[in-house]
């Protein structure tokens, strides 16, 4: 995984507090949960992880994307 689900939440934080619009958070919203969005791909590459993590990281990826 390029970026770990801590980073892109975190850095989805930082966006959105200093989002100007709702225009804005619109564009974070595809930029981040959208078909080619940051946590969409994390969640296609947890496939890729060893068979004992996948549970714990699609549990935090999901987290993440509910908030």
């Amino acid at each position: 995984m390029d970026r770990s689900i801590e980073e892109i939440y975190s850095s989805a934080l930082a966006e959105i507090k200093t989002a100007p619009s709702p225009e804005a958070i619109q564009a974070l919203t595809v930029k981040y949960l959208g078909r080619k969005g940051l946590i969409t791909q994390h969640l296609r590459s947890i496939a890729r992880l060893p068979v004992e993590e996948r549970p714990a990281a699609g549990q935090r990826a999901n987290q993440v994307k509910q908030l």
